[in-house]
């Protein structure tokens, strides 16, 4: 039997996307850089028109700052605040995909495009009426025709607008706007294709690919087949995960996924990390964002993955013999030992000589209310998003960086 032997961790480390400011000296206050391709211009309130060539330019207060056919500029400032400007080539010659207003020393406004903040100083990103604001922290606004969205990285940002209450958003969130309507956070919709995403976030893509992998093999293989809670307790050693229980009839794509996510970070509990993995999840989030936002060690994570393929023999495409959760291979997988070849019989063990039977499908422990399924999350909406070319849940229309404007559903 072949079984899944994809090496897992070597994922995280492919590397991220080319960026290129990388490797560059330090950029002067209030100087612009356009280290790439395409066109970026400065536009005076004097209407004096400025094409950046491949020397920095000094900038000031009231200047625009437009990027064609690709462009990205970088932007500095006073004191510890830099601004990168820039989003995907538009179709029609001449028309610029981004544009930005240095508003002050501190601060900028996006008036189309994607505009990314790096601040260690205190740092303002307007967009209309309303303004993101952070310290210490890394953030984005992205503005396109009837739709923004402001977005953490890193740090704690804030986004105020006239008659709306302060959105704070925590890292990897996002708050979604219509006008000068901000809408509650949410976990961040990520774009591998997105330049400043594979900048700040290369990572957590190579994460998504890898849960991407597995999550297809799983979803082939496994249909409704639930493993017991013994299969959990083995893997958990002599942690208490008795609280997945409450999420048993979830699909069992996502129950694994929550279990390992939560079961590997030292930010949380393992009762409090399950339910705020779940929670994130049920908000929209891809796997790979949700294991970030709970700072679950990828290394750990992927290990107990592939922990969990062994001990089940899943096989590679997710085609071939039925798998099998039984709790002694569990408890060998999670000790190093890795199930037996050819151990394909029926339920398994449950550790005390019984024989564990996969609950059937609906039966018992059904989630809260508030937990309920639909198509914002799972494993099947992951499969269709994955064949349609997109990383996780929804994606707005417009998306925010014009990466996947134009993809059919």
């Amino acid at each position: 039997m072949k079984k899944f032997a994809i090496p897992l961790v070597m994922f995280l480390f492919a590397g991220a996307a080319c960026w290129p400011f990388d490797g560059e000296e330090a950029l002067a206050a209030m100087t612009l850089r356009k280290p790439g391709g395409g066109k970026v211009q400065i536009v005076r309130a004097s209407q004096e028109t400025i094409t950046v060539g491949a020397e920095d330019v000094s900038v000031q207060p009231g200047d625009i700052i437009r990027t064609y056919e690709g462009a990205l500029a970088q932007v500095a400032l006073e004191g510890e605040r830099v601004a990168w400007v820039g989003g995907r080539a538009q179709p029609s010659a001449g028309v610029p995909q981004a544009e930005m207003k240095i508003v002050s020393t501190s601060s900028v406004e996006n008036q189309t495009g994607t505009v990314m903040a790096e601040a260690t100083d205190p740092m303002k990103i307007r967009f209309g009426d309303a303004v993101a604001s952070g310290t210490e922290s890394v953030f984005r606004v992205d503005r396109r025709s009837g739709y923004t969205r402001a977005a953490s990285y890193e740090g704690t940002v804030r986004v105020a607008a006239p008659g709306e209450a302060n959105v704070v958003l925590e890292r990897l969130f996002e708050a979604p706007a219509t006008a000068s309507d901000l809408r509650a956070p949410r976990p961040y919709q990520l774009d591998p294709a997105d330049p400043f995403d594979g900048k700040q976030l290369g990572d957590v893509i190579e994460l998504e690919k890898t849960l991407t992998t597995l999550s297809l093999g799983f979803v082939n293989q496994l249909g409704k087949q639930k493993p017991p809670l013994a299969y959990f307790n083995a893997f958990a050693g002599n942690k208490d995960v008795s609280h997945i229980k409450r999420y048993m009839s979830r699909p069992t794509v996502d129950l694994l996924l929550g279990f390992t996510v939560a079961l590997n970070t030292k930010a949380y509990p393992f009762a409090d990390a399950l339910d705020e993995a779940f929670r994130n999840r049920d908000s929209g989030g891809s796997w790979g964002v949700v294991a970030s936002i709970l700072r679950s060690n990828p290394k750990l994570l992927l290990a107990d993955l592939e922990g969990i393929i062994e001990a089940s023999q899943v096989v590679a495409g997710g085609t071939g013999e039925n798998p099998v959760f039984s709790a002694g291979a569990a408890k060998d997988a999670s000790s190093g030992v890795g199930s037996q070849p050819g151990d394909t019989s029926g339920g398994g063990d449950n550790g005390d000589g019984t024989v564990a039977q996969p609950p059937d499908d609906g039966g018992g422990n059904e989630p809260p209310p508030d937990q309920a399924e639909d198509c914002s999350s799972g494993p099947e909406c992951d499969v269709k998003d994955i064949t349609d070319g997109l990383p996780n849940g929804p994606t707005p229309q417009p998306s925010p960086s014009n990466i996947l404007d134009g993809v059919k559903p």
